[in-house]
């Protein structure tokens, strides 16, 4: 799975992924780091 590494402090807030195949999205996730 995922993680996310120390420091946490530099990776705090919005993320946001974008997966594409060739010009088309798949996939698309907004989370946030608290």
């Amino acid at each position: 799975g995922d993680c996310i590494w120390e420091p946490v402090d530099d990776k705090l807030g919005k993320w946001e992924l974008t997966t594409y195949h060739y010009d088309d999205i798949v996939a698309h996730k907004v989370f946030d780091v608290r």
